[in-house]
This record gives C-alpha cells, sequence and structure tokens, in this order.
C-alpha cells in the first residue's frame, strides 16, 4: 500500500512573543531547511537530462522514504511545493539520489528542484519543502549532441600507416545546433592505460591537435575525440573505444644468449606486422643458413602437441611462413640478436582471436607491449584456461598479475584438453562497465598448503611442480589441477602420472588435494632425456601443518628419505624410457609410519651394493646404494688402489636406519677429474666396514 504523503510541518507559522530580531534569524535560517535535500547538479544531454542531488541530514528515529522532482521552464523560488509554478515529474518517489528526466526537449531549458518525504518513529512519510539556496536549484538546455567527423587521418577499417617517430595531425570537423564549448584531443601509445588530454584548437567547424612525436612508434597510436556544447551536451568519437592508428617501423630487436643444454631454448614470436613472412625472410639473416650445429627451429606437428608425445617437430626450410601470432621453440648455440625488419604496429582496437587445437598451443605474442594475462579470455568452449607457460630456462607458469611480453611465445592449454577460442585484448583502459573476463576457475585460488618438488641436472631444470592441498579440491581432476606441458631438449621433467582420471588423464605438474586428510600420498615421476645426475629438492614446508612428517620414498632403490630434515635428494635417471617413481608422503606420524613399515623393506644387515654403472666415464652419474638396519654414524668414502682417500661421499654421526643412495660424479674432493683405474667405495657403519670396486673410464 502506497504511504500516504502529509505535508511535513514548517516554521513558518506564526510566531508569538518573539523579538523581530529572532523571527529575522529564524526567517534566515529556517529549520525546514535541514529537511531539505541539497546539491542540486542538472546534466544536459541528447533529450534527457540528468538530475542528482544529495540526501538531507535527519534524526535517528527519522527515516527517508523517498524524493520527488519538480520542473518549471522558469526560475521558481523554494518553499512549499503545492505553492510553487513547477511540477512534480516523479509520479511515483523516487528512493535514489539521481534522475533521468527523459520528457524534455531540446532547446528548452529546465529547471530543478527537489524535496524529501520523511517519516518520524514509524508515522506516515511528511513531504518537506522545495530544496533551497543556489544549490538547491539547477538548470539545464538539453540539446542536439555535436557531430564529430575526422577529416584527417582517415579512420577507415585499417588506416594508412604513420610514419615512426614523426608528429600527427589530427583534424576534425565538429557541428552542434548551438556553438561547440570545448573539443579534446585523447591519445596514447598501445599498452598504456591512460590517455594524454590535449584541447583542440582552430574555429568551428575546423578543429586540430598534434599527436607529439615521441609518442608515434611501433606500439602504435591510440585516440578518441570528445566535444560540448555550450549547454554542456557532450559527444565522442568513436563513439565506444578509440580509433587504432598504425605505425609504420624500421622494426625491433631482441637478444637470446647461446647455448647447447635445454636452459638455452627459449619460446619466440616476433611481434608487428612484418613485410617478411617466412623463415628465411626473418631469421636467416640473423641466425645464418638452417644448420643443426649453429641454430634449430621447432614448431607442433599438426596433428597436435599432447602430454610427453614428442608433438615437437623441427623446421629447417627458409619457405615455412611466419605469422604475427605463431611461436616457436629456438636455440641457438651462441649468442644472437634478432631483428624483425620493417613492418607496422598491430591493430589494437579490437580483439585477436586465435583457434586453439586439442591439446597444448604454442601462442605468438604480437604485439610491441605488455598486455596482462587478466586479458586473455576464451570462447566456444566451456573449458578454461588451464595454464599459460613461458620458457625462462624451464617452464614458468604466468599468473593472473603477470604479463605477456613482446618476443616471448607460451603455451597454452584448455582445461578439458580440447579446441576452442582464445581471445587476446590489447586494451589496457579497463572500463568500468566493460563485462569481466571469464578467468581460469581457480586460476589463483589459494591453497592451503603446498610442497613444491624441482628437479635439476647440470644443463636443465624444473621447479614449477607441486603436491598441494585445498579446501576446495576434489579427489580427482578439478580446475586447481595443473597439467604438465611437454618438455623439449636436454630435459629433466617432474610430473604425476595420473592415467586413472579418465577424460582429465595425463601427466600433471601440480596435484591438489582435498583437505582434511590425516595422511597424503602423492606418486611423481622424474624422466630425463639422457642418463643423468639429478638433485630432487623439496620444500619450503612452512604452510604444511606443523605436526606433519614429510617423507620421498625412492621406489626405485626402495629407499625412504625424510625431507624435512633434508630437503635435497639426488639419484641417477636411466633416461627417457625410464622413468623414476617416487612417492610423497605427507601426515601424522603414526599414518606416516604405519605407511612406511608397510611400504619398504628394512635391511637386516649393513649392505653396500656395487656401484653402477661400472664401469663409468668421469663425469656420468654413478649409483652408491647401501643399507644400515639402526640409527648410527655412516660414512661412505673412496680410496684409490694406494689406499688414499680421495673423496668423501656422506658423513653423518646419526643417519637413520633404511636404505639410502648416494650419488658420485667420479671427481675428487675438490672437484677435480681423477685418472682412470680401479677405485674403492668404503662403507663405514659402527664398527661395520664394507668395500665395493668402481671402475673410472678415460
Amino acid at each position: 500500500m502506497k504511504r500516504p504523503i502529509r505535508r511535513r510541518p514548517t516554521a513558518r507559522g506564526p510566531v508569538v512573543g518573539w523579538s523581530v530580531l529572532a523571527l529575522l534569524v529564524l526567517l534566515s535560517h529556517p529549520a525546514w531547511a535541514q529537511d531539505a535535500p541539497t546539491n542540486v547538479q542538472a546534466t544536459p544531454a541528447n533529450a534527457a537530462v540528468t538530475i542528482t542531488w544529495t540526501a538531507p541530514t535527519v534524526d535517528s528515529d527519522e527515516t527517508i522514504e523517498g524524493y520527488n522532482v519538480y520542473r518549471a521552464t522558469e526560475w521558481f523560488p523554494d518553499g512549499a511545493p503545492e505553492e510553487s509554478i513547477a511540477s512534480s515529474i516523479t509520479s511515483t518517489p523516487v528512493t535514489a539520489t539521481t534522475l533521468t528526466d527523459e520528457t524534455v526537449g531540446n532547446g528548452t531549458t529546465y529547471f530543478y528542484r527537489v524535496t524529501a518525504l520523511i517519516s518520524e518513529g514509524g508515522d506516515a512519510a511528511e513531504e518537506g519543502d522545495l530544496s533551497v539556496g543556489a544549490s538547491g536549484i539547477d538548470f539545464a538546455t538539453p540539446s542536439t549532441p555535436p557531430t564529430i567527423e575526422v577529416v584527417e587521418p582517415q579512420p577507415a577499417t585499417r588506416p594508412a600507416p604513420e610514419p615512426e617517430g614523426e608528429t600527427v595531425r589530427v583534424e576534425a570537423e565538429i557541428r552542434t545546433p548551438l556553438t561547440v564549448g570545448v573539443a579534446t584531443l585523447h591519445y596514447r601509445q598501445g599498452g598504456e592505460a591512460g590517455f594524454t588530454v590535449q584541447t583542440m584548437g582552430g574555429n568551428e567547424p575546423d578543429f586540430q591537435a598534434e599527436i607529439t612525436s615521441g609518442r608515434v612508434g611501433p606500439r602504435g597510436v591510440e585516440y578518441f575525440i570528445t566535444a560540448a556544447d555550450t549547454a554542456g551536451v557532450a559527444a565522442r568519437f568513436p563513439a565506444e573505444g578509440f580509433v587504432s592508428l598504425p605505425v609504420e617501423t624500421s622494426g625491433l630487436t631482441t637478444s637470446q644468449g647461446g647455448g647447447t643444454a635445454q636452459s638455452a631454448f627459449r619460446m619466440i614470436t616476433l611481434p608487428l606486422e612484418l613485410q617478411g613472412t617466412t623463415v628465411g625472410d626473418l631469421l636467416v639473416d640473423d641466425l645464418g643458413a638452417p644448420d643443426p650445429d649453429a641454430w634449430r627451429l621447432f614448431g607442433i606437428s599438426p596433428r597436435g602437441l599432447f602430454a610427453d608425445d614428442g608433438g615437437y617437430v623441427e623446421i629447417d626450410d627458409p619457405a615455412a611462413p611466419i605469422n604475427p601470432t605463431d611461436a616457436f621453440w629456438l636455440i641457438s648455440a651462441a649468442p644472437v640478436t634478432l631483428a624483425t625488419g620493417p613492418g607496422a604496429s598491430v591493430r589494437t582496437d579490437e580483439p585477436i582471436t586465435l583457434p586453439l587445437q586439442a591439446g597444448w598451443n604454442l601462442i605468438g605474442h604480437p604485439y610491441a607491449f605488455a598486455v596482462p594475462r587478466a586479458n586473455l579470455t576464451v570462447e566456444n568452449t566451456s573449458a578454461d584456461l588451464n595454464d599459460v607457460l613461458r620458457f625462462t630456462g624451464e617452464f614458468e607458469p604466468v599468473a593472473g598479475s603477470a604479463v605477456l611480453r613482446p618476443f616471448e611465445g607460451y603455451l597454452i592449454r584448455l582445461t578439458d584438453g580440447g579446441t576452442g577460442t582464445l581471445v587476446i585484448d590489447p586494451d589496457r583502459s579497463s572500463p568500468a562497465d566493460a563485462t569481466p573476463p571469464r578467468a581460469s576457475t581457480g586460476a589463483d585460488a589459494a591453497l592451503d598448503w603446498e610442497v613444491r618438488i624441482a628437479a635439476r641436472h647440470e644443463g636443465a631444470r624444473d621447479s614449477f611442480n607441486s603436491a598441494a592441498v585445498a579446501s576446495g579440491a576434489a579427489d580427482g581432476y578439478d580446475a586447481l589441477d595443473r597439467f604438465n606441458p611437454p618438455p623439449i631438449g636436454d630435459y629433466v621433467t617432474v610430473y604425476f602420472p595420473r592415467d586413472h582420471w579418465g577424460a582429465y588423464a595425463g601427466p600433471y605438474r601440480r596435484d591438489v588435494r582435498p583437505a582434511g586428510a590425516s595422511l597424503y600420498d602423492w606418486p611423481f615421476e622424474v624422466r630425463t632425456a639422457e642418463p643423468r645426475a639429478v638433485e630432487l629438492t623439496l620444500g619450503p614446508f612452512d604452510e604444511v601443518p606443523a605436526d606433519f612428517e614429510v617423507w620421498l620414498i625412492d621406489e626405485a632403490e626402495d629407499t625412504v628419505h625424510n625431507v624435512r630434515e633434508e630437503a635435497a635428494y639426488p639419484f641417477a635417471s636411466a633416461g627417457a624410457d625410464t622413468p623414476r617413481a617416487f612417492r610423497l608422503l605427507a601426515g601424522t606420524p603414526q599414518e606416516v609410519a604405519a605407511m612406511l613399515e608397510a611400504t619398504v623393506e628394512q635391511p637386516q644387515e649393513v649392505t653396500l651394493q656395487t656401484p653402477y654403472p661400472n664401469p663409468a666415464t668421469v663425469g656420468d652419474p654413478i649409483t652408491v646404494a647401501y643399507g644400515v638396519p639402526a640409527p648410527g654414524a655412516v660414512r661412505l668414502e673412496v680410496f684409490d688402489v694406494l689406499g688414499r682417500r680421495v673423496a668423501t661421499l656422506r658423513q653423518a654421526d646419526a643417519a637413520r636406519a633404511g636404505y639410502h643412495t648416494v650419488v658420485w660424479d667420479g671427481r675428487g674432493a675438490t672437484g677435480q677429474r681423477l685418472a682412470s683405474g680401479t677405485y674403492l667405495v668404503r662403507l663405514t657403519a659402527g664398527p661395520t666396514m664394507r668395500t665395493a670396486p668402481v671402475v673410472l673410464l678415460p
């Protein structure tokens, strides 16, 4: 039921017994003014006026139930609304402190005042007097907005490129039924968040302004124009967004280090719309003719790129095409500077869309400026982005707050591993009314805790892997889990094999389990391209529950390792065809002890196995495995045939019981290369001593 509106009593009734002075003071500062809205503002538009105001201050037992807005085509005084020449334009009181009046005609000036409907102690609302004083009334003249037509440079769908480093003169014809009050040019380089504002000069209808030469470069230029007439009615060109003005440039350069190890690889892309279009046009000048001993280039095979199926293919044809959104793996034996050659900036007034094939995708970043990771979205799929990875000597995830950089390529995969469309929006202005991008579900979700697992050998590393726990995780696959990218070169890779996850089966670099368990068991594997000495490092453990123990089980050696006590674990890998299997246990001491007892066999006596491989070459990883049945002091040393100690592999005052492994590189205590010949590895555990021979080849 509509609340009845009553007139709010004012101080305008008879005053008995007051002095003339008191009466004058009261009339100059009436009590009812406190109940009236203030700061009334009227903003004109095309056949509309928007009115805003500030709510009055009321007592604690009073409530503002709504407002009425009054309008007239001439100035009218404050006071009681029923005594005014103005008419209410609110058939029903409004509750907001703003109203758009769309019942006006262009060219007429309208005056506005506002009243407040206030209830007290639950009584019916009473309408106060009209807003008072200079800020209690405002007027506006709606009119047809100005028309803006850009004359130079022609804002075609794709304007002709402007020369790099030269001033750009922007000319526009601006017309209005009234008079142009102000015309403004807003411009910036591609990739900037804010616009430089410059007032345009000239006489109506011809206006002009200049974009300074220092802002005209390979990033391209973006601009728009605003104008307002003397009544304040404004227009914009273009109505939304901006004009993307391409810039012709001599090109950009980037440097890449040299080497033959996996860490020397880089995922690269060549930004700009380039005049060159092939490997021969764009790379041969800097790298020389294709030569596998000097440099190598790899892409994705037509059948796609999946977990670890060797989907990378070498590109050695100089006629192979290169597009701005293509990315490649490049390795060069010597450091090199790559130059793109001449081209033009990439259009920035609309997003770039790229088809995503099933599995992993190599994506190029085509712009000459950084683009936020948050500006990447996906379409034509119900999936989200599972991962965006760069390569900086190892795969590194691009977090939601990070950026995509020029010359960098990226590996991208959807959560379901299927097809879709990637959208790269270069606009960094982020208008408040823009539709927010659909980010990867859980992409930045907080984990309760995690244990990082890093592996490295001399020429490769893989650090961004983790066994994690989160309150919102599922037992199987969910969007918190991260797929493991296909490695390249002489690699080392850590992954969680999850072949039992149905449609989401595959290797993962992050496996997230639900919170609440007293024991977690993460099987994982480590694989290298060639047999290598590998060091695993686990941790940190700051976020792991303080009462949890964390142990590593080496299933190949049937050994266990307390990684809270010693984070590093060295071992010798067997190469690509034989991944090394591990399990990471985290849980309460009782649960972990029971699992270890049920899983790992304990030695019954001191044992020392023959080192392998044997014979071995200096520099190759040599695994020395031993076992002790009880805790105690342990020394593992290497002697030559004359009985001289040449290396100490382990010395511990309180080694735990169990099986252990140590990896030796065949070098002496100071790192010197040992001579070829026979050496003896000696294990001392308490009173017991064991020896085993090893032969080093030249």
